[in-house]
């Protein structure tokens, strides 16, 4: 890769003899496809030891076709997107707490929270009471509005974690 901060934007090109493509940085980061025929684009955001923490992948010019990945989410695990399981240590009567190192002590943290029923293995699998969260001081909270309608071990919910 090149990096070159003469110019007025300053521009990163990926070089690599005939490996078609351009990494551009301009205010934000770009991901042009090759000029083989490739309709896609991916961005790998990865760690030191090379695993993706976030990919993003869509069809050239077009954002409603855009996904985003969490590469390793799953149940209760520190990726931005994940399933939390209640488990008996994390129920309190109609609340259960997040464990993520992700929002533990962010009290900015924007949290969106859905209902997993693919992955809910509690007896009662089926819910439809409104869910919120909140902020306990130290961690999140997922619990159901209606104050009186109590967690259960293995019901599941979809977290997705952004950071303002």
């Amino acid at each position: 890769m090149v990096i070159n901060t003469s110019q007025a934007v300053p521009q990163m090109e990926m070089t690599g003899g005939s490996v078609p493509g351009v990494l551009r940085y301009r205010n934000a980061l770009e991901v042009w496809p090759n000029t083989a025929g490739t309709t896609a684009a991916t961005l790998d955001v990865r760690n030191t030891s090379g695993t993706p923490t976030i990919s993003l992948t869509g069809a050239t010019g077009t954002v409603a076709a855009a996904a985003l990945r969490a590469p390793g989410a799953g149940i209760n695990t520190s990726t931005f997107a994940f399933t939390h399981r209640v488990d008996a240590g994390s129920i309190g009567g109609h609340i259960t707490v997040i464990n993520n190192t992700l929002c533990n002590g962010d009290p900015n943290a924007i949290l969106t929270v859905t209902h997993n029923w693919t992955q809910d293995t509690s007896v009662n699998r089926y819910h439809t009471q409104a869910l919120g969260v909140y902020y306990t001081g130290s961690q999140w909270a997922i619990f159901h509005e209606d104050n009186s309608t109590l967690m259960e071990v293995g019901d599941a919910f979809n977290v997705i974690i952004v950071k303002p």
